[in-house]
């Protein structure tokens, strides 16, 4: 999905999750069960009900990637402030990215995810 240069990242998501079982619906209050923090409209982290959702029903591919350490605060900020792709916290050492980008360059990075986060970071 090439993504549009408008912010709100959640609704652009939720409503190709939609078009995969029923082009063109509206399903209101999804959002609310399939996005860990639907306040933030740029925040991409799927909750276990939405993760499970996605990968039932569309045809969409994530990447397991392990972490070096643990996910801690700082991490989760950034992780919603710069992936710009669905992803899911497996556990705090595992992560599934959608983008194929991200999975390599975690990958290149070792699993070092502050690392990669700071990089992404400082590129802005």
């Amino acid at each position: 999905m090439k993504q549009s240069t408008n912010s709100d990242l959640q609704s652009q998501w939720t409503q190709q999750f939609i078009d995969y079982v029923e082009p063109g619906a509206d399903w209101p209050g999804v959002e609310y069960q399939w996005w860990y923090n639907p306040v933030n409209s740029h925040s991409l982290r799927l909750t276990t009900v939405g993760y499970r959702w996605v990968k039932k029903h569309t045809e969409l591919k994530f990447h397991a990637v392990e972490i070096q350490k643990k996910i801690v605060g700082r991490q989760y900020l950034q992780l919603e402030r710069l992936l710009t792709s669905p992803y899911y916290i497996t556990k705090l050492t595992q992560i599934e990215v959608h983008s194929e980008t991200d999975a390599v360059m975690l990958q290149l990075h070792a699993g070092d995810l502050a690392t990669y986060l700071n990089n992404l970071e400082n590129s802005q």
